[in-house]
């Protein structure tokens, strides 16, 4: 009651901040309105139908899919109306000129969404959504200067929306809605778009990563859906061929045009590709025409953690069920079923953290979460729990079970928490360190095999970091596109209008615009430090860790990935 019982103060939001209120306290009109007349002794909102006309100025036309239900804006117009409002956040940080904008972009489906009775409406649960982050502008002239770098790679805030359409992600849907927007991307890469800000000209150029696409929609635009890994043509024995592995993986061989290439010699006329037995050198896992247009930048950064963790646990239900091959009989699912039902008991009673049990809201999936997966993975002592389900059981190597999977899942830890930062690294060790990882599983446990994302980690991270400046690549994570699947539950379920199927999805698709602005986002109230009072997370404090003057030898491994140990953020 002390707001209200202080003298009024006279202050007049302006259209960007009420956009920002209206965004971030998920208001519609009728409840904007309310606020506005409860807060006009304090605060002076402006009319709604101010904020929506300039909601429509800074929002692309939106369109419709020709040959699907959904609504998409044009990329060339959104990256122009995005590079616009910087200018206007920035001011004379931008001067007229050749720019470079990098930017990552990504495709992912959606489901169990609600079925509303509503015009022009599609009897399905699905839904794919595409979005593009901008990461950083860069000027084109002299030595590349940045001017602007987005400071929430990974923020679900940061995603600008392209497209939202209805259907479940297959190959059929994907090639009528991917090429339309792929022609875009060469036309902004190539090209680039001239920008007119107050009579002063810009001219900017885009380079897109495909980097925010899970392994199944990389299979899907690729056209390898038999394929084990996306990123090179090795099978899933060679990945756990000792000699292999002491030779590395080179990236390469699967690049679109290499594909495009094999598919013509391979197709049967509309059939597809035929497939025979022992022909996966010849084949590479392809199954029919790639339909993506780009090569996909890296694997995916935020499954690569999930499916880790699950392979982790996968290797502990087996040991700890008594066999170590990866193939499993009757009787052995049977013992492996029970050995998971003691182990997800252990962690849940000793860590309070469900893992691998279906999800309790009925979202679909399962309950382990990136959250989660950091939770076990990545705290010594939570993964201390799972360490401890595993038999001490000596091999003929001389070496107890416990103890290499102890080295195996502290490796992969610290490799995982390496390839999702955004710091400099030392490709060198970790490619040691990646390699070290593998031999000693296979070694030990030769009956295991490695899953694709596991092998994608321990065999391409240190080649993909080079590639990206000998950074990690947190960066080009895929979670801000995963995260905004439940802001499309939110805004479809209370906020867009149920008449059409159009109306709706065209309420969701600037919803999601609107939240990503720049401007808007820049109302925000900034994270501060509960350790320091920095603009940071409590977590990535680099002046509380370095309170600790001792460091265990899993944080002195941890600490050799990275090129310049001091100062460095080891999370996204």
């Amino acid at each position: 009651m002390k707001l209200f019982q202080q003298e009024p103060v006279a202050k007049e939001l302006s259209l960007d901040e009420a956009l920002y209120m209206i965004s971030a306290y998920k208001l519609g009109r009728s409840g904007y309105t309310n606020l506005r007349f409860d807060m006009k002794k304090r605060v002076e909102f402006p009319a709604y139908y101010r904020v929506k006309q300039h909601k429509d100025l800074i929002t692309p036309q939106i369109d419709s899919l020709s040959e699907v239900t959904g609504v998409s804006f044009s990329l060339v117009a959104s990256v122009q109306i995005h590079f616009k409002r910087l200018i206007t956040l920035l001011g004379i940080a931008l001067q007229p000129g050749s720019y470079t904008m990098v930017a990552k972009e990504g495709l992912d489906g959606s489901g169990r969404h609600a079925i509303y009775n509503q015009l022009g409406n599609v009897e399905t649960h699905n839904m794919i959504i595409w979005m593009w982050v901008p990461l950083s502008v860069s000027q084109s002239q002299g030595e590349c200067n940045e001017v602007w770098v987005e400071g929430a790679p990974c923020s679900p805030d940061a995603a600008r929306p392209i497209m939202i359409t209805m259907g479940k992600e297959n190959s059929e849907l994907l090639a009528k809605i991917v090429p339309p927007v792929d022609v875009e991307i060469g036309e902004l890469q190539q090209n680039g778009v001239t920008v007119e800000d107050n009579g002063k000209m810009y001219t900017l150029k885009v380079e897109f990563h495909r980097s925010m696409n899970d392994g199944k929609m990389q299979k899907l635009l690729l056209g390898r859906g038999g394929g084990f890994c996306v990123l090179c043509p090795f099978s899933a024995d060679e990945a756990v061929s000792p000699d292999q592995i002491k030779d590395g993986f080179e990236i390469g061989n699967v690049d679109i045009e290499t594909l495009n290439a094999l598919y013509e010699n391979l197709a049967d006329d509309d059939k597809g590709v035929k497939k025979h037995q022992g022909d996966y050198k010849d084949r590479m896992g392809l199954t029919q025409n790639p339909i993506s247009a780009y090569n996909v930048a890296t694997f995916p950064i935020l499954h690569a953690l999930l499916r880790g963790l699950d392979y982790c646990l996968k290797v502990a239900y087996k040991l700890n069920a008594g066999f170590t091959s990866w193939k499993e009989d009757q009787k052995q699912k049977t013992k492996k079923k029970e050995a998971k039902k003691r182990i997800i008991a252990m962690i849940k009673a000793k860590t309070g953290i469900a893992v691998d049990m279906p999800n309790a809201v009925g979202a679909g999936g399962t309950s382990t979460t990136g959250n989660t997966a950091r939770a076990l993975l990545f705290d010594p002592e939570k993964r201390q729990v799972l360490i401890e389900c595993i038999p001490q059981k000596v091999r003929r190597d001389q070496e107890c079970d416990r103890a290499v999977y102890d080295e195996f899942i502290t490796n992969l830890s610290i490799i995982l928490r390496v390839v999702s930062s955004k710091q400099r690294i030392n490709t060198e060790h970790l490619d040691h360190l990646c390699k070290e990882t593998a031999l000693k599983l296979v070694s030990h446990w030769p009956g295991f095999k490695f899953t694709p994302s596991v092998h994608q980690v321990l065999a391409h991270s240190a080649a993909l970091i080079s590639a990206n400046d000998s950074k990690g690549l947190g960066t080009l994570s895929e979670e801000p596109l995963e995260h905004n699947n439940k802001n499309l539950r939110i805004y479809r379920e209370h906020l867009a209008r149920k008449t059409t199927q159009h109306a709706n999805l065209s309420d969701v698709i600037t919803r999601l615009w609107i939240k990503s602005d720049p401007i808007v986002r820049s109302f925000q109230h900034a994270v501060k430090c509960s350790f320091c009072g920095e603009e940071h997370n409590v977590r990535s404090c680099t002046q509380k860790h370095a309170r600790s003057s001792c460091f265990s030898l899993e944080e002195h491994l941890l600490a050799c990935m990275f090129a310049d140990d001091q100062d460095q953020e080891t999370g996204t």
